[in-house]
Formats: structure tokens, C-alpha cells, sequence
């Protein structure tokens, strides 16, 4: 069985305008150019922003815990409600999870089985060509250890191109 999985990728040559160009190419060539199972990012910290170690968690424990309510949800994560509340609704409107009003109550169901980061490395001739900044490894052993917990869940992948 294929796990279902969500991937936020750097794409650090993502733009509007790249992103007008690939709709035409898909209008004209009739093959899709939107992936409801990735979000593209042409800046590091904006994935960082959207998917927080407190959303990872959250995630996470819907995955793992499988709660039936909004409310069992923050119980598990020790968390008030209201917090938990607004994590879920912005996962909901990434498309990584939906939910669902049961009897009264909010059952958040993860539509993903994992999440990835997907940090491709550029080659030094692509990093000249496009002038893109590197980040020091410190930047991605830290992104390592922020994620160790959640191993299983979350994978990083950041290979050569």
C-alpha cells in the first residue's frame, strides 16, 4: 500500500511568472500543472512559517492518536482548544487535513499519511547561474533536530539535483 504523502518543496526559482508559464504549457499541452499533494516555496523561511513545530505535532498526532474530536485533539497535545483550533483550521486550508462536523462536535481527519520537506541541493554552476543564497549546514541540522521527534511523520529530503 502506497503511503499518501504531502511535500512543501523549495523551489527557490518558483515566481508568478514561472507559475503563469507552467499554466499556459498545461493549457496547451492538456497535462495538469497544479498538485494538490505539494506546496512549492521559493523561500525556506516561509516553509518554516507555514508548517511550525506546533502544526508538525498536531499533524502528527492526528496521524498517530487518531482523535475524534477537535476537543480530544488538544487534550493529547496538552494544548487549549482555541490554539488547537486555528493550527487545524490553516492544515485544513493547506489541504493536509480536513475536517468534519460529527454530532456537534469537529473531527479532524489527516488526508496524508506523512509530510516531507523537500530541500533539493543546487549545484554550484545552478547556484551561480540563478545568484540563489545558500543556507550553512547548522540551518538544515537544525531543521533535522527540530524534526527528530516526529520521525516516521515527517522526512527531510535534501539530495543532490
Amino acid at each position: 500500500m502506497k503511503v499518501k504523502t504531502f511535500t512543501f518543496k523549495y523551489d527557490p526559482n518558483f515566481s508568478l511568472k514561472r507559475m503563469g508559464e507552467e499554466i499556459k504549457e498545461a493549457v496547451r499541452t492538456g497535462k495538469p500543472s497544479v498538485h494538490p499533494d505539494r506546496i512549492r516555496y521559493a523561500d525556506i523561511e516561509d516553509i518554516m512559517k507555514e508548517m511550525s513545530s506546533t502544526r508538525l505535532k498536531l499533524f502528527s498526532c492526528l496521524v498517530t492518536k487518531k482523535p475524534q474530536s477537535l476537543y480530544q485533539l488538544a487534550q493529547l497535545l496538552s494544548r487549549d482548544y482555541a490554539n488547537v483550533w486555528g493550527e487545524a483550521k490553516s492544515l485544513a486550508q493547506m489541504g493536509i487535513i480536513k475536517l468534519e462536523k460529527e454530532n456537534g462536535r469537529i473531527r479532524p481527519i489527516p488526508l496524508y499519511e506523512r509530510v516531507v520537506f523537500d530541500f533539493s541541493v543546487w549545484t554550484e554552476k545552478e547556484l551561480l547561474e540563478s545568484q540563489l543564497q545558500v543556507e550553512p549546514p547548522s540551518f538544515w541540522r537544525n531543521i533535522k533536530r527540530k524534526a527528530k521527534n516526529l520521525i516516521g511523520i515527517i522526512y527531510l529530503n535534501y539530495d543532490r539535483k
